[in-house]
């Protein structure tokens, strides 16, 4: 690979690691609104969460993993001109690219979410209602964006090598395909 080409690739990756990027952004604020809200209720000693609210944190986290595995696919797609082209260094940008903008987005749901319960100053009184700010639990769901970016551009890859013309036999020099040449059975 030439130096120049090695640049131009690498410009193209850093590009391309910056509108991922600007995608985590434009996700995480999407997750805060579309998120369901959890409310928890003031209690002594803490914050007591009802059954069917406490089911609506992994609602929210669901929410967020369907977003980030919707981005990846979309990735994928969008870059299949680009990845035919650059090939491997390609995938890898997406990949990392991938990962960066789902902690991006991560963070930037948190912080557009509700304000974190500590930030009321200790104003709360026992038996008033919150908000709860979103969070994720598991670290594992960042990993989804760049996993399912992965297994688009690979699916994508077989479908197109399926879809291929196959090599036909050579023709003679007659102009006829040779018949293959016939064996004689042992007997």
């Amino acid at each position: 690979m030439t130096g120049a080409r090695r640049s131009h690739d690498t410009g193209e990756s850093l590009v391309a690691i910056g509108l991922l990027l600007l995608g985590g952004v434009v996700l995480g604020v999407g997750w805060a609104l579309v998120a369901p809200t959890v409310e928890g209720v003031v209690v002594e000693g803490g914050i007591a969460l009802s059954e069917l609210e406490s089911a609506r944190i992994f609602d929210a986290e669901g929410v967020f993993a369907v977003l980030v595995v919707a981005a990846g696919a979309a990735t994928a797609v969008l870059a299949s001109r680009w990845l035919r082209r650059t090939g491997a260094l390609a995938v890898l940008t997406l990949a990392v690219g991938g990962l960066l903008a789902s902690v991006v987005a991560w963070r930037v749901g948190v912080w557009f979410g509700a304000d974190p319960v500590g930030a009321t100053g200790g104003a709360l009184s026992v038996g008033s209602t919150i908000e709860l700010p979103l969070r994720l639990r598991t670290a594992s769901i960042l990993l989804l964006w760049p996993i399912a970016t992965v297994f688009v551009t690979l699916w994508m890859t077989v479908l197109e090598r399926d879809a291929a013309p196959e090599a036909s036999p050579e023709p003679s020099r007659s102009g006829q395909v040779a018949p293959a040449a016939a064996t004689a059975p042992d007997g």
